[in-house]
C-alpha cells in the first residue's frame, strides 16, 4: 500500500481550506447579483473620480512640499499610450474588490458558520454596524495621516533627493500611482491596529497579558514592518514607525479597559473624576492658554501656513467641505485652535482616567484549585517536581515534549529534564498499579511489567535524543562540516567586528555623500563629454528617474556594494588564522596583501581604461542613431548609471576575477582541480548575485553574467597553464 503524501492532520486541514473556499464560491454563485453590484458601483466611483479630480489632487499633494524650482522640474510622464486607462481600470478593480469584500463575507455568514469561522452566538445588528464603523473610521484616520503629513513630507524629499544630486524627477504615472496606492492601503491597514488587538483579546485568542508583555517585539516588527513598505530612508520609517508605535500604546489601555471590564471588573469613573478634576481642568486650560498666547505673537501666521492650508494638502479643491476652511481660517488662529486644543486634551485626559479607573483583573485559566489547570512551562525545576501528580496524567507524550522543548529554547535543561521525568515516572507508576490490581497469572504480569518498562521508556529515549544535541561530544560529518567551519571562522572575527563595521560605515558614507552632492550629475557631465563631440552632446542627455525612490535606491546599493569590497581584504586577512586552524588553507597570511595590490592595480587600470576609451566609445555608438533621428534622450538612472558602471569599473572588475581565482590557488584555498569541477555552484552563485545588484530584467543580468564567466574561463585557462594541466596542482601533492 503507497503511503500517503501528508498526514492525517495536514490533510485534514487542507479539506477544510477546501470546503470553506468552496463555501464561499456556492455564496458568490447564490449572491452573484448583490456582489457583482456593490462591485460595479465602487469600480465605476473609484474610475470616474480618478478622471474627475483625484489626479490633480494627487499631483497637489506630491508637490505641496517642494521648492519653486524642484516643483518646477517634477513630471508626471505617460510611456505608453493606455497607461492612464488602464491604469484608472486598475485602481477601480481594486477598490471595487475592496468594497465588495465585507458584503460577501456577510452573505457568506451561514456557510461559514457551519464551517466553525462565524461565531455561534448571534451578533447584535449594532455590534455589527458599530464594529464596522469604527473600522472604516480607523481606515480613514490612517489614509488621512499618509496624505496630510506622510506623502507631502516623504515625495518632497525623495524629489528634492533626485535634484540634489542632479537628476530630473520625472515620475511615471504608473509607478508614481502604484507607490501611493500601496502606502495608501499600508497606512489604513495598520490603522486597524486597535480594533484587531481589541477583539483578539476579547474573544481571548491572544490574551491582552500576550499584547503587554511582548511590546517590545511589537515595536520591533512595526520597524520591520515600516522598513518593507516605506521608502528606504530613515526619516520615511520613523515617520511610519513612530505613529504606530504610539497606537500600539493607546491601543494597549483600551484592550486593557476593555478586557477588564469583561472580566469582571468595575469601573469608578465618578471617583476617580473627583479626585483628577483639577488635572482634568487645569492641563487643558494650560494648553489652551499657551496656544492662545503663542497665536498672538508672530509665529501665529507660520502655523497658519502650516496647519490650516487644507487647499493644498488635505482636500481637493472640488469637494464642496473645501468652502467652509476659508471660514474656518478667519477665527482658527486667535480663538478656534485654542478652543480644539483644550476639547482634545480635555478627552485624551477623560478617556485615560476612565480607563485606569478598572482595575485589572487576571486572566483565570481554569477552575480554582483545579491541578489540570495548572500551566507548567510558568514552573522552574522545583515547581515542576512539586506539581501535583494529577497535573501530568491528563497531558499527552507530545505535549509533555512540547513543555521539554520549551525549557531547552529557555536553556532551562535542569526543568526540561524534570518535566520528562515526572511523566515517566508517573506513567511507570500508574502503569505498576494497573498490573497490581489484575489477578492474572505470573505470566501475564511478567507480560504487564514488560509492558510497562517499554512504556516508560519512550520519554526516556526522546530525553536522550534531545538532549543528545547539547553534548560537546559531536560528529560533524552528520551534520556537515562546512557548517562549524563557517561559525568558526565567523567567531573569530567578533573582536574585529568593530572596526570591520567602522570601515563599511565610512565608505559607504563617503560615497552616498559624494552622490548626494552632486555626484552623479559631476560624472555625468565629465562622462559625456568625453563621447566624441559630432556624434552627442551634454544637452542631448537627460537623467531621470521614473519611481519616486528609484535615485536612492541606486545611490543605496552603489555605496553598499563599495562599502562591501572595502571591507573584504579585510574580513580575509582577519579570518585567515581561523582559516588555516580549519585546514581550509596551507597559505601565508601575506598572500592577503599581495591579492589587496592586485585587486587594487586590476580594478583601477581596468576602471580607468573603461572610462576613458571603452565606455564612451560604445554608449556614444548606442545613442547615434537616436541623436541623428532628432530625438530627445531620456535615461533612467538605474539603466544609464549602471550602464557606465559596467563599462568602466566592470572592465576592472572582470580584470579581477582571474586575479583573485591565482590568489586563491596560490594561497592553497581552492586549487585548480576544484575550480574546475565547481564551475557549476560558480554559475548559480554569479546569476543570484548579479540578480541581486543589478536591475531588475533577465537581458541586463545575462548581460553582466556571460562577462564573468568568460573571465572565469580565462582563469582556469592560466591556472591550466601553470598547472601543467593540473598536474601541478596542490590538491593533487596533499592527496598523494
Amino acid at each position: 500500500m503507497a503511503r500517503p503524501i501528508f498526514d492525517e492532520s495536514t490533510a485534514r486541514s487542507f479539506d477544510t481550506s477546501r470546503r470553506t473556499v468552496g463555501a464561499i464560491l456556492s455564496t458568490i454563485q447564490t449572491h452573484l447579483q448583490k456582489v457583482f453590484i456593490v462591485f460595479t458601483i465602487g469600480f465605476l466611483g473609484i474610475f470616474y473620480a480618478l478622471r474627475a479630480f483625484v489626479w490633480d489632487w494627487l499631483r497637489a499633494i506630491t508637490e505641496s512640499k517642494m521648492s519653486a524650482q524642484v516643483a518646477g522640474q517634477h513630471e508626471i510622464i505617460v510611456t505608453t499610450p493606455f497607461e492612464v486607462i488602464l491604469l484608472q481600470a486598475k485602481i477601480g478593480i481594486i477598490g471595487g474588490v475592496l468594497i465588495a469584500v465585507p458584503p460577501l463575507v456577510y452573505l457568506s455568514r451561514h456557510e461559514l458558520r457551519a464551517q466553525g469561522y462565524w461565531p455561534r452566538t448571534s451578533i447584535s445588528y449594532w455590534k455589527f454596524v458599530g464594529i464596522s464603523l469604527v473600522s472604516i473610521l480607523l481606515f480613514l484616520g490612517g489614509v488621512a495621516y499618509a496624505y496630510g503629513f506622510f506623502f507631502p513630507l516623504i515625495l518632497g524629499f525623495l524629489a528634492e533627493f533626485s535634484y540634489n544630486v542632479g537628476i530630473d524627477p520625472t515620475w511615471s504615472i504608473v509607478m508614481w500611482a502604484e507607490f501611493l496606492v500601496l502606502l495608501t492601503l499600508s497606512f489604513g491597514l495598520a490603522a486597524q491596529l486597535p480594533l484587531v488587538m481589541i477583539v483578539l483579546a476579547y474573544t481571548e485568542i491572544v490574551p491582552y497579558e500576550t499584547f503587554r508583555d511582548k511590546w517590545r517585539h511589537a515595536v520591533l516588527g512595526m520597524f520591520v514592518f515600516g522598513a518593507i513598505f516605506s521608502p528606504p530612508d530613515p526619516i520615511s520609517q520613523l515617520m511610519w514607525a513612530l505613529p504606530l508605535t504610539v497606537l500600539y500604546a493607546v491601543s494597549l489601555g483600551i484592550t486593557r479597559f476593555i478586557v477588564a471590564l469583561k472580566r469582571g471588573g468595575q469601573p469608578n469613573v465618578a471617583e476617580t473624576f473627583r479626585k483628577n478634576l483639577s488635572r482634568l481642568l487645569g492641563i487643558p486650560l494650560l494648553l489652551a492658554a499657551g496656544a492662545y498666547a503663542v497665536l498672538a505673537t508672530s509665529l501665529g501666521e507660520n502655523i497658519e501656513k502650516t496647519l490650516l492650508t487644507f487647499r493644498t494638502i488635505v482636500l481637493p479643491e472640488t469637494l464642496p467641505v473645501h468652502g467652509s476652511s476659508e471660514i474656518f481660517r478667519e477665527v482658527a488662529p486667535e480663538f478656534g485652535i485654542p478652543v480644539l486644543l483644550f476639547l482634545i486634551s480635555f478627552l485624551i485626559l477623560a478617556i485615560y482616567l476612565v480607563i485606569v479607573s478598572v482595575e485589572d483583573i487576571p486572566l483565570q485559566t481554569g477552575r480554582m484549585g483545579d491541578p489540570t489547570a495548572l500551566d507548567l512551562t510558568t514552573l522552574d525545576a522545583a515547581g515542576i517536581r512539586a506539581a501535583p501528580d494529577a497535573s501530568f496524567e491528563t497531558l499527552s507524550e507530545v505535549a509533555v515534549l512540547s513543555i521539554a522543548r520549551k525549557a531547552i529554547d529557555s536553556e532551562d535543561y535542569e526543568t526540561a529534564q524534570s518535566v520528562l521525568d515526572r511523566f515517566d515516572a508517573i506513567d511507570r507508576d500508574n502503569a505498576n498499579e494497573s498490573s497490581r490490581s489484575n489477578d492474572v497469572e505470573t505470566a501475564t504480569a511478567d507480560t504487564d511489567q514488560s509492558n510497562t518498562e517499554d512504556i516508560g521508556g519512550i520519554l526516556t529515549g526522546s530525553a536522550s535524543g534531545m538532549f543528545a544535541s547539547f553534548s560537546e561530544e559531536k560528529d560533524e560529518d552528520d551534520i556537515g562540516g562546512y557548517i562549524y567551519d563557517i561559525k568558526y571562522i565567523v567567531d573569530s572575527l567578533r573582536s574585529r567586528l568593530l572596526w570591520i563595521f567602522l570601515v563599511f560605515g565610512v565608505v559607504l558614507m563617503g560615497v552616498f555623500t559624494f552622490f548626494y552632492m552632486g555626484g552623479v550629475r559631476i560624472i555625468t557631465q565629465d562622462f559625456v563629454s568625453r563621447m566624441p563631440s559630432a556624434v552627442v552632446s551634454i544637452d542631448d542627455i537627460r537623467i531621470i528617474d521614473l519611481h519616486p525612490v528609484e535615485t536612492l535606491m541606486f545611490i543605496i546599493k552603489v555605496s553598499t556594494l563599495a562599502g562591501a569590497l572595502a571591507v573584504l581584504p579585510m574580513v580575509l586577512y582577519y579570518a585567515w588564522p581561523a582559516m588555516k586552524d580549519r585546514g581550509l588553507t596551507d597559505g601565508q597570511q601575506s598572500v592577503v596583501y599581495e591579492w589587496t595590490l592586485a585587486i587594487a592595480l586590476a580594478l583601477g587600470i581596468g576602471t580607468l581604461l573603461g572610462y576613458y576609451y571603452i565606455a564612451p566609445g560604445l554608449i556614444g555608438l548606442l545613442v547615434y542613431d537616436a541623436v541623428q533621428g532628432g530625438m530627445r534622450i531620456s535615461y533612467r538612472i538605474s539603466s544609464f548609471s549602471w550602464l557606465i558602471i559596467y563599462t568602466t569599473v566592470g572592465v576592472g572588475l572582470l580584470a579581477c576575477v582571474p586575479v583573485t581565482m591565482w590568489m586563491l590557488f596560490r594561497g592553497k584555498i581552492a586549487s585548480y582541480n576544484t575550480m574546475r569541477h565547481r564551475w557549476r555552484e560558480v554559475t548559480i552563485a554569479v546569476l543570484v548575485i548579479v540578480g541581486i545588484i543589478t536591475p531588475t530584467g533577465t537581458l541586463t543580468m545575462i548581460l553582466v553574467a556571460v562577462p564573468i564567466m568568460l573571465a572565469y574561463g580565462i582563469g582556469l585557462a592560466g591556472l591550466w597553464v601553470v598547472t601543467v594541466g593540473g598536474r601541478l596542482d596542490f590538491g593533487n601533492r596533499i592527496s598523494h
